[in-house]
């Protein structure tokens, strides 16, 4: 099975037709399994599975529009905890919404989240809800196997094409078509606690930090707040991808890459370079010669949305939806954050720019054309999309409101979806009404996405999950370990992620 499933992937078209191969083992197994218990089960999901592998073999194939009053069932992502009300508020007035406008679409509420290591058995098995989301670092797999249903026709005919952020739609495009629609952009920036700054005395005059603009500035903040305070002055992770997506951050700004292609397509590891290996020296330094960082180091990312929470710790590299994360898992007050520009490297190539991510919307490829008409619908209800509509404007509104009644932060905004003119002025204008928090705290990282003065990094385009997961153990044995050496860590992870990914990638094969 193994050799075939190589074999498969060399050819053109092999990613189909590894699903069809998948597809036909699971009705081979489920004709020998009937008349069982689980027969029927495995006959269903047979079925499904055929069906998804029908469907990603000819994802571009676009039916006629369907009668606007057929029945429709769509299973849609974003089904929330059960301790999560304001957002079971929200979700039962936009079904209600929902029905009123599209009577003959069903909605069904998918508890889903998108995981590495299950998405591809789901995917293969016809399991995918009608509508799902997933990062951007995930486009090229998705779509390169046909998980994503190609909607591009669908997209011009709503006119999405020309008012999306053209950045956010090339990531999810391939060979002039689209196989996904963009729902939110982030780049990362730098998160502080103002109140750590206060006590530290790194606050101007107008009540905003002082904020650092280096890599040696910002170990310089961190060291007055760890004196003043003894609270950890830098949070940095080391689990579950989050070290190495921060790492690469890092290393960006001390001017290093992590993958490189050639003239003839082959992709190269490069990030044992001088630039990288200052990066991991520098964040080594952090721990062991200067001492700011969070007491325990083998931590995801959810320790710093407690730690700001808490008043525990005074700067991160951050993401603007992470506050929100705070307040809610945490009750954190909304009034102790701020954000400003990723900082600079201070070595000789140091320069500014900041990671582009975010996340997509998918339509499962065995969608019908009915479905994927149900499926904008029902986005449209949610306010996504370009229209000036009072409905669609409405849908937006709604949401602020929402959060600004369950005291969550309203007001700053990162890097839009919609980027006509006329759409984010009147989304300010909106928005203004239920601004809760002081947005000079927020302005140097918010303008400077609006003025386009922030360089944007794209994530990495080949195996970028597994890349994180290689660096996560070069950032943890750095920070546990004063004797690690940064040199011989980058030397090894390099060889390591050639080996096991880029050369079978190279070589038209699938990574173990």
């Amino acid at each position: 099975m193994k050799r075939l499933w190589q074999q498969a992937r060399k050819r053109p078209g092999g990613a189909k037709l590894l699903v069809l191969m998948l597809a036909a083992l699971m009705l081979f197994a489920a004709a020998c399994g009937g008349g069982t218990a689980g027969g029927a089960t495995t006959t269903a999901a047979a079925q499904a599975a055929a069906t998804t592998a029908a469907a990603a073999a000819d994802t571009t194939t676009t039916a006629a529009a369907p009668p606007a009053d057929e029945p429709v069932t769509i299973s849609v992502r974003g089904k929330p905890k059960e301790n999560d009300t304001a957002t079971l508020a929200l979700i039962e007035t936009r079904t209600a919404d929902m029905k009123a406008r599209h009577p003959n679409v069903t909605l069904e509420y998918i508890d889903w989240s998108y995981d590495v290591n299950t998405f591809l058995p789901k995917a293969a098995s016809g399991q995918l809800p009608t509508l799902y989301n997933t990062y951007f670092t995930e486009a090229n797999k998705i779509i390169s196997q046909g998980f994503s249903l190609d909607i591009t026709d669908a997209v011009k005919e709503w006119g999405y094409d020309t008012a999306l952020n053209p950045s956010m739609l090339e990531l999810i495009s391939k060979d002039g078509r689209i196989y996904g629609l963009p729902s939110a952009g982030y780049a990362l920036g730098m998160g502080y606690n103002v109140e750590l700054f206060k006590q530290a005395g790194l606050l101007n005059e107008d009540g905003t930090p002082i904020l650092p603009t280096t890599t040696d500035e910002l170990t310089q903040t961190a060291i007055k707040i760890k004196e003043a305070t003894g609270q950890a002055g830098f949070f940095f992770p080391t689990m579950n991808n989050q070290g190495g997506w921060f790492f690469t951050q890092l290393a960006w700004v001390f001017g290093a890459e992590f993958e490189e292609q050639d003239a003839d397509g082959k992709y190269k590891a490069v990030f044992n370079s001088p630039e990288a290996v200052e990066a991991l020296q520098w964040l080594k330094d952090m721990q062991w010669v200067h001492g700011v960082m969070q007491p325990n180091v083998m931590v995801t990312f959810e320790e710093i949305t407690k730690l700001f929470a808490v008043d525990q710790c005074g700067t991160s590299i951050y993401e603007l939806g992470q506050v929100n994360t705070s307040i809610v898992n945490y009750t954190a007050n909304k009034d102790h954050f701020a954000m400003g520009p990723i900082v600079k490297g201070s070595n000789a190539k140091g320069r500014q720019t900041a990671l582009l991510g975010g996340t997509f919307e998918c339509i499962a490829p065995n969608a019908t054309p009915a479905q994927v008409q149900a499926v904008l619908q029902f986005l449209e209800v949610e306010g996504y999309s370009p229209k000036l509509e009072e409905a669609v404007l409405a849908a937006k509104e709604e949401q602020w409101k929402v959060d600004a009644e369950n005291n969550k932060m309203v007001g700053p905004q990162g890097i839009r979806v919609w980027v006509d003119k006329a759409r984010m002025d009147a989304e300010d204008e909106r928005i203004a009404k239920y601004t809760n928090v002081d947005m000079k705290l927020f302005t140097p990282f918010t303008d400077s996405l609006n003025d386009g003065s922030y360089p944007l990094h794209p994530e990495h385009p080949v195996y970028c999950q597994e890349l994180y997961k290689a660096l996560d153990s070069c950032v943890q044995a750095v920070l546990t370990d004063k004797n690690a050496d940064p040199q011989a860590l980058m030397d090894t992870a390099v060889a390591d992620f050639q080996r096991d990914y880029l050369d079978k990638f190279n070589a038209g094969e699938e990574a173990n």
